[in-house]
């Protein structure tokens, strides 16, 4: 029992702060007009991109933004990862920041 305890409090410390730096970024780009911009077309991501050595193509076997626990699926082949504040990721994208998704 404490095993299965242990493993749900582990992904509530994942979900519970990603769900809410999620709604924060939801309502902030509700008026953006670099929401629907790749991240990195966006000139104010460029520092934090560097940062995450992020790329829109991984070349990490098996890693990519569409298996990582920090992006939801969007149209296109993009989607949006709870770290970057404006813009989207390629669902084929990768950065240091990266974790396999759960479940």
């Amino acid at each position: 029992m404490g095993h299965s305890r242990r493993d749900f409090l582990k992904k509530a410390m994942v979900t519970v702060p990603a769900v809410g730096i999620a709604a924060i970024t939801y309502r902030a780009h509700a008026a953006d007009p670099d929401a629907n911009k790749l991240v990195t077309d966006v000139p104010a991501n460029k520092g934090l991109l560097m940062g995450l050595q992020y790329v829109n193509e991984s070349k990490k076997a098996g890693q990519s933004c569409k298996n990582c626990n920090l992006y939801t699926a969007g149209k296109d082949g993009k989607g949006k990862c709870s770290i970057l504040p404006k813009g989207l990721v390629a669902e084929k994208g990768w950065c240091v920041t990266w974790q396999a998704k759960q479940g």
